[in-house]
């Protein structure tokens, strides 16, 4: 009987670790993959160092085994980061911060920090929305609906 529990451990443990939502640097490697895939974008803008909800997000959402093994089939992720200390500011390449800039022209022109924007695989806004109080599990079906009623 615990051979029998450690390999269902041991099993139920090797999907959680594979499992991953794919992340990439650019919008336009994202509407590949998500074309390919058949998947949705979520574009995630965050301030790391200095935006207290954008933390939190990141650690009891995005981060969690729950979303992402819900999420993985589903999405990929874009992540536009806009720290503030230079330490971590120099952690993000040139080319990425042009890239950033970008996609919050586009897709950020409020400002608005955390925003989660979901787009179909042309690159069209389906909804968009920011950090909830929930679960990370309550948050993947909440993205999962806000993807379905488009």
């Amino acid at each position: 009987m615990k051979k029998i529990i450690l390999l269902a451990l041991t099993i139920t443990m090797s999907f959680n670790v594979n499992a991953q939502v794919r992340e990439v640097n650019s919008l336009n490697e994202a509407k590949t993959i998500a074309t390919q895939e058949n998947k949705c974008i979520m574009i995630v803008f965050s301030g790391s160092d200095w935006c207290v909800p954008c933390m939190r997000l990141e650690k009891e959402i995005l981060s969690q085994p729950e979303f992402i093994n819900s999420e993985a089939k589903k999405l990929v992720l874009l992540r536009a980061d806009f720290p503030t200390r230079n330490k971590n500011i120099n952690l993000i390449s040139k080319s990425q911060q042009a890239i950033n800039a970008k996609l919050f022209q586009t897709y950020n022109p409020k400002g608005i920090f955390p925003l989660v924007v979901l787009l179909d695989s042309n690159g069209k806004v389906l909804a968009e929305t920011s950090y909830k109080s929930m679960s990370s599990g309550d948050y993947a079906s909440y993205i999962d609906h806000l993807i379905s009623s488009k």
